[in-house]
């Protein structure tokens, strides 16, 4: 028999391409996570975006998404879904976002009070 006409080649084959896609797949959900907290930049141009309870929302949001980004980062690649230099690249991006918006969230709970 064939190699590649072996069932069992076939099926090694097939799960091969799926774990290449999964892996594609997270790593453009990492990149889109690691470029999506620049996007605060044009919105802070509004004037509405700078004045007090706007400009709070939309930091505590942003802070948000950052730190939610760095856990996916760092679940993804630990679980091996995730895997190469550009996905070992955007976890440590995304590390260091989600400890600066930790830090960022904390300075506005120590004004609050």
């Amino acid at each position: 028999m064939n190699k590649i006409t072996n069932p069992e080649n076939q099926e090694i084959l097939s799960n091969s391409r799926k774990e290449n896609s999964n892996q594609k797949n997270v790593s453009l959900v990492s990149t889109i996570l690691l470029l999506l907290p620049w996007t605060i930049l044009p919105l802070r141009t509004f004037d509405w975006a700078l004045e007090t309870p706007a400009a709070q929302i939309i930091v505590i949001c942003y802070a948000l998404l950052m730190i939610f980004s760095g856990f996916f980062t760092i679940h993804m690649y630990r679980t091996g879904r995730g895997k190469g230099l550009w996905m070992q690249l955007c976890t440590i991006v995304c590390v260091i976002y989600a400890a600066a918006a930790i830090a960022i969230l904390a300075l506005m709970v120590v004004n609050l009070f």
